[in-house]
């Protein structure tokens, strides 16, 4: 709401190191007053004040008897004033007169002038020394203009008689309403040059920021808010141009002085409403549709009435605009307090920022209509306010931010990166259906043992908190094994490894050696030790996304993918923990470093050649993994005996190996088979 109000008054700004002595009774002296060391001075206080005259220093010397002055205060209108017992209105003419005395001589001296209602001729010492636009008695021999300017003149005596002759039927107040300073040259022209400085980092901070908040809306338009703001900073920076300085007439000077009043009312009636819609943009919950129509409805018809009526009858539309923006300013407060008890991020901040630049409007509100007399706070009021705003967006982007971020962590758990990088995909946003590639991969199934039986001795919660607490521990060891993944099927785990097969085999280990520290803190809290079986097998597979449009999963399929789920089941029958195919054998880089050997051939589903399976029994007990590794001579004898049906010299064979290893349950396995298989006498 910046803007809303900076619509309200123009703004000006006095350095001053010490206290601004005051034109009293058109007179000054300034004996006291050394510009080198005190600075530029303010011409505010009682200026002579000769009314429906247009008086020349020649008359005023000339005139006999004396012409007998009142007085008006500048920087102030003369709406109000009480001449003849009648009180003025904004439409006539008249003419100001200030004497100031005991000046000290200087080079050369300037009068800074802002905007006369609406026309005026400055005289210095004698001489019409500068005007803007053309004084008269009546609307048809006047011509308005708003122009500031710099006047600057030379003095031979130390004294300075300024004369400034103002007309106006045109605008609702007349009068010198801006204040006049007085300087050397040089101070003058670097202070409007610091004013310039300001103004144009102004203008030039609202419209990058009315760009940037119009790029994003482009680039996202579900969040309304920045359009509104991005058009506020826009018409607020626009506008900009159109007060104090003035730095339209300089850019376009052949624009008119009605042209220019219009656009000015116009650009302050436009904010309002664009900071509402911001506000409701917001706080949709909190804001009235009723109350905010009719703001919007008000303000409007008030840039119906700038259309549509002369200046002399819209500039009455000022006072109406200023009355909705303290009701509005209210209303907005009151909506960001209602925010911030609802907790909305950042409402606090607005509410603060917002309420500190309502009091600004305020102040000038009451400067505009001459309560008080304090300084316009505008420009720099509207700065912080417009940064603060930026800051709130930034805000509220940055939390967006912050969840996209924790929103992509929390996909990751559903569906891996790696996962993503294989379909070539930066995020999951860009996955669709469909989605797939071939590769070679190695697939680990593993599986708990008995686990229906073990979860119908719990209740739904102890099943959740037991899997949970089994998964938690096997997850991180398939991902320091550069693994991830694929899906959890109930209390089984299928995951894929992507670079070689040893990764997988070592992390099966790896997972088999973890269980064995789960088991002891099972026994410590008096639970059974659990067991599971791991299968992997190495091949080509296809990953993609299947499901429908409204929902999607990532899988994997191929006959690879099968033959590892037949690995995993296979587990049960060798009563072993892990079992490998011929395919990942072949492709581990180094097979010695692990204890290996050949448990069987079987015939894969829909395949005709049958594929060789493969015991690791790193993990088994010390004594049985020596007593393993020195039948493997013997036990891979014995296998090969029994695969090619001489069952007979297989079963000598394999009840050497039980001397060794009696507690091998493959053995027993075969030796099982092998009473089955022979004739009974």
């Amino acid at each position: 709401m910046m803007g809303i109000c900076l619509s309200l008054t123009s703004c000006h700004f006095t350095s001053d190191k010490k206290t601004n002595p005051k034109i009293t009774t058109g007179s000054l002296d300034l004996i006291h007053w050394d510009f080198r060391s005190d600075g530029i001075i303010a011409l505010d206080g009682e200026w002579e004040f000769y009314w429906q005259q247009l008086l020349t220093p020649d008359d005023l010397y000339l005139a006999d008897p004396p012409i007998k002055p009142n007085y008006a205060r500048i920087p102030h209108t003369w709406n109000n004033l009480i001449i003849d017992k009648n009180k003025l209105s904004g439409l006539g003419y008249a003419t100001y007169r200030a004497t100031l005395n005991n000046i000290n001589s200087a080079p050369r001296y300037a009068l800074k002038l802002l905007t006369v209602s609406s026309a005026y001729t400055l005289w210095i010492n004698g001489q019409a020394i500068a005007h803007n636009g053309n004084v008269g008695t009546n609307k048809h021999d006047m011509t308005p203009q708003y122009h500031p300017q710099i006047v600057a003149f030379h003095i031979h005596q130390p004294s300075i008689e300024l004369i400034l002759q103002v007309s106006n039927f045109h605008h609702r107040k007349g009068g010198v309403w801006n204040v006049l300073e007085l300087g050397y040259e040089q101070q003058i022209r670097k202070k409007q040059r610091y004013r310039d400085y300001f103004d144009l980092f102004l203008l030039g901070s609202l419209v990058i920021m009315g760009l940037y908040h119009l790029g994003l809306y482009a680039l996202r338009r579900k969040d309304p808010s920045t359009l509104y703001f991005g058009l506020f900073c826009l018409v607020i920076g626009i506008r900009s141009l159109f007060y104090h300085e003035m730095i339209i007439s300089f850019l376009l000077p052949e624009l008119n002085w009605e042209a220019v009043s219009r656009l000015r009312y116009i650009l302050n009636f436009g904010a309002l409403p664009l900071f509402i819609f911001f506000i409701q943009s917001l706080y949709p919950i909190e804001t009235s549709k009723k109350i905010i129509n009719i703001i919007i409805m008000t303000e409007f018809a008030l840039i119906l009435t700038v259309f549509a009526t002369p200046p002399s009858l819209y500039t009455y539309t000022m006072p109406i605009h200023q009355l909705v923006t303290v009701l509005s300013g209210g209303y907005i407060i009151y909506i960001l307090i209602k925010a911030v008890r609802n907790k909305h991020p950042s409402a606090l901040w607005l509410l603060t920022g917002f309420f500190a630049f309502f009091i600004i409007i305020i102040n000038d509100i009451l400067i505009d209509h001459a309560l008080i007399n304090s300084l316009s706070l505008m420009p720099l009021g509207l700065l912080l306010f417009i940064f603060s705003q930026a800051f709130v967006l930034s805000i509220r982007f940055s939390s967006a931010f912050d969840r996209a971020e924790l929103l992509t962590n929390a996909y990751e758990r559903f569906v891996p990166n790696k996962f993503l990088d294989h379909l070539c995909k930066n995020d999951i946003i860009t996955v669709e259906l469909g989605d797939n590639i071939q590769c070679n991969m190695t697939i680990l199934f593993a599986d708990i043992r008995s686990f229906t039986r073990i979860s119908e001795t719990m209740t739904p919660q102890e099943n959740f908190r037991f899997l949970n607490s089994y998964l938690e521990r096997m997850e991180p060891i398939i991902m320091e094994h550069h693994g991830f993944i694929d899906k959890f099927i109930g209390d089984a785990i299928m995951a894929l490894f992507e670079q070689n097969a040893d990764d997988a085999v070592n992390a099966g280990i790896a997972m088999l050696i973890q269980l064995k520290k789960y088991n002891q803190d099972r026994a410590k809290s008096g639970y059974q030790p659990i067991h599971i079986g791991i299968g992997i097998n190495t091949g080509e597979l296809m990953l993609g996304i299947i499901g429908g449009r409204n929902r999607m999963d990532g899988t994997v399929i191929s006959s690879a993918v099968n033959l590892a789920a037949r690995m995993e089941e296979l587990t049960k029958l060798y009563q072993t923990p892990l079992l490998i195919s011929e395919n990942t054998l072949h492709n581990l880089t180094h097979p010695h470093q692990h204890c290996i050997r050949m448990v069987d051939r079987i015939q894969v589903n829909g395949n005709r050649k049958s594929v060789s399976i493969y015991e690791v029994f790193d993990t088994d007990p010390y004594q049985q993994r020596i007593a393993k590794s020195t039948n493997q001579t013997l036990f891979d004898q014995a296998t090969k005996l029994y695969l090619s049906g001489n069952c007979s010299a297989a079963q000598i064979l394999f009840q050497r190996c039980l001397q060794t290893a009696p507690k091998d349950k493959v053995v027993h396995i075969y030796l099982q088979r092998i009473m089955k298989s022979l004739p009974r006498h």
